[in-house]
């Protein structure tokens, strides 16, 4: 599995940058238009960068990801979800509490729930961006590569 991984850390790499600036250019949006979009913004996010990745992953490989390299890219891609929420939530809570009150700040915000709780919660969402994912890296990139070769 490692072997699978550093091969595809090329396509982890895309998928952040890709998340990053539709997480960028939304909040844009949002800020200079005053709506509030919610949970639906990360799933634009999570569905531009998983297109986008898929659809590289064919155009590079000339084929769709075979079943271990598409549970390897949608296991990554929830883990570079994942660290892309860490560090926008710490820059966010940083900026505003300043870097002295950050743990207070977080042990309030994070007392709200057990730790068991907690755990459940992000266990059901990287289950359903996993399921995301393996449709984008299964289905999509199989449909993206039966257009490209025939």
């Amino acid at each position: 599995m490692l072997g699978i991984t550093l091969k595809l850390q090329r396509y982890f790499i895309l998928f952040g940058a890709i998340y990053v600036a539709l997480m960028a250019a939304i909040s844009l949006i949002v800020y200079f238009t005053g709506t509030s979009l919610g949970v639906i913004a990360s799933l634009v996010y999570l569905l531009g960068a998983g297109s986008g990745t898929a659809s590289l992953f064919v155009r590079e490989q000339g084929r769709a990801p075979e079943p271990a390299e598409k549970r390897g890219l949608a296991l990554g891609c929830v883990g570079v979800t994942f660290l892309i929420s860490i560090v926008m939530t710490l820059s966010l809570v940083i900026g505003n509490v300043g870097l002295a009150r950050t743990p207070a700040a977080l042990a309030s915000a994070f007392g709200a729930l057990s730790p068991l709780a907690w755990l459940a919660v992000l266990a059901f969402i990287a289950a359903v961006y996993f399921g995301i994912l393996s449709l984008f890296f299964g289905w999509f990139a199989r449909r993206q590569a039966r257009r490209t070769t025939g």
